[in-house]
């Protein structure tokens, strides 16, 4: 997650002061999971379809937020999904990406985890790609 990575960040920039390198001239790539839909709802539905399509006794999160929030218990995105890629609406997933440019990551490569469903990577190029479009060389 975000917090593992800024650590990783932190140890390179040290790794380029003690070699004299610029760190500002590395391109630093993350590959990360997504799951992008309209509204929290909506990620609810799509995690529950996917969650449909689990082989019985394939591996499920059993953590008690992951249960809560796709039983509608509660809203808050489980830490399963947090902690380890982007989840949300495109305000949230532009939102969490720019916590990641912000530490220096400029390319990302994203698996879309509704996959072979386009309405994610759709929704994605409609309403965050072009944000981030406008700002690259």
């Amino acid at each position: 997650g975000l917090t593992t990575m800024k650590q990783r960040m932190d140890l390179l920039r040290a790794a380029c002061l003690r070699r004299n390198r610029a760190f500002d001239e590395i391109e630093i790539s993350y590959e990360v999971q997504i799951l992008i839909a309209p509204t929290r709802a909506a990620v609810r539905e799509k995690l529950r379809a996917m969650l449909a399509l689990t082989a019985p006794g394939g591996e499920t999160p059993q953590d008690a937020d992951f249960r809560a929030f796709v039983s509608g218990e509660s809203d808050e995105y489980p830490r399963y999904l947090t902690d380890t890629g982007l989840v949300g609406t495109p305000d949230e997933i532009k939102s969490q990406l720019q916590n990641y440019i912000a530490i220096g990551i400029s390319h990302f490569m994203l698996w879309f985890v509704d996959a072979p469903d386009i309405d994610g990577m759709q929704l994605f190029m409609e309403q965050v790609a072009p944000v981030f479009k406008s700002s690259q060389h």
